[in-house]
């Protein structure tokens, strides 16, 4: 034969256990991007992106500095 818990005691454990759940660390699905620069003297935008994919497996832009007239090649990866 059951025994019946009371009602407070369920809500209780109910609270218990959601608040446990809610504690939990959330895994990232998402690895965090890092970022490096490759070339500060010019950037061609295919040589950038073959060099990242080369070096890091990842994605090489030319991008502008702020106050510089040239572009420089940034390769963002995934990164431990």
């Amino acid at each position: 034969m059951a025994t019946k818990l009371p009602l407070s005691s369920l809500f209780l454990l109910l609270v218990l256990l959601l608040s446990a759940a809610w504690m939990l660390p959330k895994a990232s699905a998402n690895p965090r991007t890092c970022s490096v620069e490759l070339d500060s003297a010019g950037c061609t935008p295919q040589d950038c992106v073959a060099r990242c994919a080369a070096q890091y497996s990842g994605i090489g832009e030319c991008a502008h500095q702020e106050y510089v007239s040239s572009y420089h090649c940034v390769c963002l990866y995934a990164c431990l």
